[in-house]
């Protein structure tokens, strides 16, 4: 009689991989216990409510907590910003690439249906913010610079204004 075939023992490989998956989930379990644990009693109001927690609204404010208090946030952003940078080339949503070595801002290339009444606007902005600062005692110099879009031109390489 044959003997079962044997299931062949796991590869170093395939446990450092299992090792490192755990690792993983176990760090994100501690940063999301220790962001909800740090959030304020009001982010938590009427959270166990059994409507909230039926409707799902308890779930979507946990959810809410964790992301806008993860302890860290910041640096994981940050990292994310590196490595799309380095390896996919991503400038990410507010930055379009130009030619080689140009970048611009999304703003800069938006064009505004009504350019004169964005000029006026901003300029009562402006007038606004510099009467604000000039109750506090302090000057505001307001200087008009046109945008990059508009001045390197040669430089778009393909991007649309």
């Amino acid at each position: 009689m044959d003997a079962p075939p044997t299931v062949p023992a796991a590869s170093t490989a395939a446990r450092a991989t299992a090792v490192a998956f755990a690792l993983a989930l176990a760090l994100g379990l501690v940063a999301g216990l220790v962001s909800l644990a740090n959030a304020p009693e009001g982010d938590w109001a009427r959270a166990g409510e059994a409507s909230r927690i039926a409707s799902g609204e308890s779930g979507a404010q946990v959810s809410r907590i964790v992301n806008e208090r993860f302890v860290a946030r910041a640096g994981l952003e940050r990292a994310e910003r590196g490595v799309s940078w380095l390896l996919l080339g991503d400038f990410g949503t507010r930055v379009r690439g130009g030619c080689p070595g140009w970048l611009f801002l999304k703003d800069e290339l938006e064009v505004h249906p009504d350019p004169a009444g964005a000029a006026r606007l901003r300029a009562r902005m402006a007038g606004l913010a510099a009467r604000r600062r000039e109750a506090r005692g302090a000057r505001l110099l307001v200087v008009v610079v046109p945008d990059k879009s508009r001045v390197e031109r040669e430089h778009l390489c393909g991007l649309r204004r």
